[in-house]
């Protein structure tokens, strides 16, 4: 059986993937920020809460080898925060601790996802091709 860790999985992104995971049978271990959980149960799911900035010490509550972390836990993702050199250097802190996260628990492949605003505004249809424009 696949297993799945996905850290963020109360945003809409996490939230949806978790879904299409449980129903392909995947086993997921969703990490959650304290105080929010996700609206289901499933007998292959797990909830972990955690803080994003002290998230090795959520290494402990894991107690089993994944195939794939999903990251999409990020602060400041509306386009009112881009401009933020600060906290988009954190959120470059926290991409590098996922990263040594991962590497803890001797997970091969990790996912971070981003979205058409790294590419800027386009009049033509953007692919994997285009040069980023945040």
């Amino acid at each position: 059986m696949q297993r799945a860790l996905i850290v963020g999985a109360n945003g809409f992104l996490g939230k949806n993937l978790t879904k299409h995971l449980l129903e392909q049978g995947v086993e997921v271990c969703a990490l959650v920020q304290k105080g929010a959980l996700l609206e289901f149960q499933h007998h292959l799911l797990q909830y972990i809460e955690f803080e994003l900035s002290e998230l090795s010490e959520t290494i402990p509550s894991i107690t089993k080898q994944y195939d794939v972390l999903y990251h999409f836990a990020w602060i400041g993702v509306s386009s009112n925060f881009k401009n933020d050199l600060a906290l988009q250097s954190q959120n470059l802190q926290y991409i590098s601790d996922v990263l040594h996260f991962a590497k803890e628990l001797k997970i091969k492949k990790v996912v971070c996802p981003g979205t058409a605003s790294e590419y800027g505004c386009s009049q033509e249809v953007i692919t994997g091709n285009n040069t980023p424009s945040p």
